[in-house]
């Protein structure tokens, strides 16, 4: 039966699409969310919108251009906050949609950021002609579209070259090609690394320039697969405030995206960055210690098996869970950011069932946190992960060890601090040290990686849930190359599916612009483990190990 298209698409237009969706998961060096997060959701949501409602579904759309503009109300965005997302239909060529999305506070209403999006129709990477009706239905529905960014006053400028390499992590849905939100990621890393190396650049943009940003304009030329050599091109123009930046594929010498940024360079506009809002805990009425919250679209992001990505998954549950339950359920504020006290994950032990990859894109979470010991200087806590429409289904199991620091350095509890939790868990002793390490092999496969600026939290150094994602793109690095420290001969990648648990020890901190050397090796036991180390004095930065389940039966290896 065919569809009748100019009926559907009115209706869609007349009924916009409205979400509730927690932006401000993670947070920046500058407290603000990861731009590449807003991008990754508009581009999510559009490409949905567009292959369900006008090509229902029978061919595929890849978004090829997009115009964004941020509204004052991105920068105060806190941990907790939830945000409504209107997507529209504005007009159609032959191959493309152009769409808009604009996204609101859920609370007080405020403007975040209105958006174009263009979508090229396909099907086998061959274009496919949109129907008429479909075309005359948008052209009803035209509304007025972001204007593009020009030079305006002087085309002064500084420019800056850098190279990167794409990660197999990077690798979107289909398999093969880089995610395009992570194009954004390469341009916002070589900025980041002109403002470090170039006086020019630093004088005109500052450290906090992320802030100060107004407007994005994003075009996708060509596509990039993974271990893939990438130039990135910038100019500054200094007098109007714009950032250029081309990402060029050094194996076909072509542009594969272009990149413009409206940066606003009057220093009286300036944006308060501070967190105003937390998320709602639940306290467990009968352990005082337990506290439930809400991981809303868990399985948002996906890896290039389709399943859920877990790098990023742990990343989100590990920022929101520990962030929200200090400032929120024990009084953090109160008792440690006055004296400039702090905690740091020392370790993590991490069971995973296989039902976690299977979680649909908008499954919302339940994280359970409970103290389980509080030492001298040092306490542990238990995170229970499970998925909201089965709660008694558990999907992991974390176990985390956070060491008291002050100005970063181990310090005694907190007095205050004892006084109030300790005795609610006496008798309780701390748990075994975890240590993830075994004798090295005489084969090992060594990957050399540099932190990307997404990957900086608001401490100023690598977030720890990133070193999961490292060990992964080591993993499946070392398989496609078939180095012999591995025996898994019969895969041509390594699907994280087969992980049933993770120790992880995390000894320093790896600190912007630090390249870093991860090692690994599979011991007697079919395990992966992985030496992260600094690559200027070769001291280890942390250590993991993965441990495989069957891969046929999914079970754990007796």
């Amino acid at each position: 039966m065919e569809r009748n298209h100019q009926g559907m698409v009115r209706r869609f237009i007349t009924n916009s699409q409205t979400e509730v969706f927690v932006l401000g998961k993670l947070l920046d060096v500058n407290r603000t969310p990861y731009l590449v997060n807003l991008i990754h959701y508009i581009v999510w949501s559009t490409k949905e919108m567009m292959e369900g409602m006008i090509v229902d579904g029978q061919y595929r759309v890849d978004i090829t251009g997009l115009k964004l503009q941020l509204g004052k109300a991105y920068f105060n965005i806190g941990i907790g906050t939830q945000y409504s997302a209107q997507c529209s239909f504005i007009s159609a060529t032959e191959t493309t949609i152009t769409s808009q999305i604009c996204v609101t506070s859920a609370t007080s209403g405020d403007l975040i950021c209105k958006a174009n999006a263009t979508g090229y129709v396909h099907n086998q990477n061959r274009a496919r002609s949109i129907p008429m009706e479909v075309k005359s239905a948008l052209e009803d529905a035209s509304q007025k579209k972001i204007p593009s960014t020009s030079l305006a006053s002087n085309h002064n400028y500084v420019s800056y070259r850098t190279v990167t390499v794409t990660r197999p992590s990077e690798i979107g849905e289909d398999g093969c090609y880089v995610e395009v939100t992570n194009y954004i990621n390469y341009c916002i890393d070589g900025i980041q690394q002109a403002i470090s190396a170039n006086s020019d650049f630093l004088a005109v943009l500052r450290p906090e320039w992320l802030t100060k940003i107004r407007s994005v304009q994003i075009e996708i030329n060509s596509t990039l697969v993974r271990c893939q050599k990438l130039t990135i091109d910038i100019q500054l123009y200094t007098g109007d405030g714009i950032i250029w930046c081309k990402v060029i594929d050094d194996s076909q010498d072509k542009t594969a995206s272009t990149m413009i940024f409206q940066i606003d360079l009057d220093p009286s506009n300036t944006v308060s960055t501070s967190r105003r809002l937390k998320p709602e805990l639940k306290i467990s009425p009968l352990n005082p210690l337990e506290v439930q919250i809400l991981c809303p679209q868990l399985g948002y992001y996906r890896d290039r098996f389709r399943n859920c990505d877990l790098g990023k998954m742990l990343r989100i549950i590990g920022e929101l869970r520990i962030a929200s339950w200090l400032e929120g359920f024990m009084d953090w504020d109160q008792f440690f950011w006055r004296a400039n006290y702090g905690a740091v994950i020392a370790s993590h032990r991490i069971r995973i069932k296989p039902n976690v990859y299977n979680l649909e894109k908008k499954s919302d979470v339940d994280v359970y946190l409970k103290l389980l010991a509080i030492g001298k200087s040092s306490f542990s806590i238990r995170h229970l992960v499970t998925a909201r429409h089965k709660p008694k289904e558990h999907l992991m199991d974390i176990l985390t060890a956070l060491v008291f620091t002050q100005h970063l350095k181990p310090r005694p509890l907190h007095a205050n601090f004892a006084n109030k939790y300790a005795k609610l868990v006496e008798g309780q002793k701390m748990p075994n040290k975890i240590i993830p390490f075994v004798k090295k092999s005489h084969n090992t496969f060594s990957h050399v990686i540099r932190p990307r600026e997404c990957e900086i939290d608001t401490y100023s150094h690598v977030t720890n849930a990133v070193y999961v994602t490292y060990c992964l793109d080591a993993a499946s690095l070392a398989i496609r190359n078939r180095s012999s420290a591995y025996r898994l001969y019969h895969l041509n990648d390594f699907n994280p599916q087969s992980i049933y648990q993770i120790d992880i020890v995390y000894v320093k901190q790896v600190r912007r612009a630090e390249e870093v050397i991860i090692e690994t090796w599979q011991d007697n036991s079919s395990n992966l483990n992985f030496d992260i180390r600094y690559a200027k004095n070769n001291e280890t930065a942390c250590r993991a190990c993965f441990y495989l389940a069957n891969s046929s039966t999914l079970q754990p290896k007796l």
